[in-house]
Formats: structure tokens, sequence, C-alpha cells
């Protein structure tokens, strides 16, 4: 389920540089490819814990990279911190559900045991500069990215009569 197109942005940017990438596909279905092009291997969820092991590094958003770092932590005999987590949750202060609650703590500890993490906000990389100790490397995201991607022409006729 990725979020077009910040993964082809990251991905295209590390195979420029000469690096090899892999995926983990996190859809509930089973991929059935001709090609697995640009990537060196396409890794089911069930095999998270071995795709960790192959890889240098693991960029991963949201739950998903929680979840990578939980499990990584509690499995793996020798711990490597390889996972980079990408995250638009981080405590903001405002009026919160328990939803979003638990997503903020659940970030802020799993963050403890990342290779870094990046925030798409500069508001929350400084909120978790404060947090997080000196040296933990917290980064705001900056893509280049075109957002025409995400436009299509439009008329007059594609607004439904009662909102013209």
């Amino acid at each position: 389920r990725p979020r077009l197109p910040i993964p082809y942005a990251f991905g295209a940017a590390f195979i420029k540089r000469g690096h090899k990438i892999s995926a983990i596909n996190v859809a509930a279905t089973d991929l059935v490819l001709s090609s697995i092009e640009p990537f060196e291997a396409i890794y089911s969820k069930k095999e998270l814990l071995q795709a960790l092991r192959h890889v240098d590094l693991a960029s991963m958003w949201g739950w998903h990279s929680v979840a990578a770092i939980l499990r990584q932590t509690l499995q793996l005999t020798t711990h490597r911190k390889n996972v980079v987590m990408n995250s638009y949750a981080w405590h903001l202060g405002g009026t919160q559900t328990l939803r979003t609650r638990i997503t903020g703590v659940a970030t802020q500890l799993a963050a403890r045991f990342a290779k870094a993490v990046v925030f798409m906000t500069k508001e929350q990389a400084e909120m978790a500069k404060t947090v997080l100790p000196n040296n933990f490397p917290v980064i705001t995201f900056r893509c280049g990215i075109d957002t025409a991607f995400y436009r299509s022409p439009s008329s007059f006729k594609d607004v439904p009569e009662k909102f013209r």
C-alpha cells in the first residue's frame, strides 16, 4: 500500500546513487509479477525479519515501522538498528483521540530503537529532538515531488448539479 509517489522518489534516489533496493509487500494479497525490477527482492509481510537481516537499511512508514522495530528488538538475538522510521505522528498538542494518543506513544517508544526518524514537518522534528538523545538522527522530510502527479483535468460538468 504505497503512498505514491514518495516510495518511488526514495527508491529512485537510492538507485541513482548506486544502491540496491528491496521491498516488503504489506498488501493483503501476494504479488504476482513477471519482473521485480527495480527491486533486488520483494519480501512478504511474513518475511519481515528475514528482510531486516538481509538489508543494511530499512525505510518504513508509520505502524509498519513501529511493528518492524518491535519485532526486530524482541526476536533477533543480536539487535541491529537498521530501521529508519518515517512518520506523520508525533504529538503536536491540541485535541487528541485515543487512537492518536496511542499512535504518538508507540511512535515515541519505537523511535528510541530506530536507526533514525524522519518527520513530515519541521515542528514534529523539533519536538522529537527535545525528547530523543542529542546524537540521534532526526530528519525533516524534504522531497521535490511534482504535485501535478495527483491532478487530473476537470471541467464544470464534473461538478454535480447540486454543488454548482
